[in-house]
């Protein structure tokens, strides 16, 4: 699968994939979206290749992408893979790590107090 998606950074887990498609540092923000579009459409098809060369469907229900930035901005981006759309969110949890858009440890951070206050009130 890795030879098929050479337009970003895969990372691999039983039976999912997280991969990161990076802008180009240095452009015009114009240039960079019309690029990062260009570079996400290449992923969406070769991963769509791959999974019908491989029988292996894509649970699109399941297909989240997410914008990382330094300053708020809002992307207006659509994700179309294959016939669907893909939708985006502002944080995921992989392999039990939450990742949000700013790329900080502050929704883990939050999550866990939040579980160690239910566990201490039993």
């Amino acid at each position: 699968m890795g030879d098929f998606l050479d337009h970003c950074v895969p990372f691999f887990f039983v039976d999912d994939l997280a991969a990161v498609v990076a802008g180009r540092i240095g452009a015009k923000y114009s240039e960079q979206c019309l690029d990062l579009e260009k570079r996400i459409k290449k992923f969406c098809d070769n991963l769509e290749f791959y999974s019908i060369l491989n029988l292996q469907p894509i649970n699109y229900a399941k297909t989240e992408a997410l914008w990382s930035f330094r300053a708020i901005v809002s992307l207006r981006i659509q994700i179309k893979c294959g016939a669907e759309f893909i939708n985006w969110t502002k944080a995921f949890k992989y392999l039990g790590y939450w990742i949000s858009s700013k790329l900080g440890w502050n929704i883990m951070i939050k999550k866990q107090l939040r579980r160690l206050d239910k566990e201490s009130t039993w």
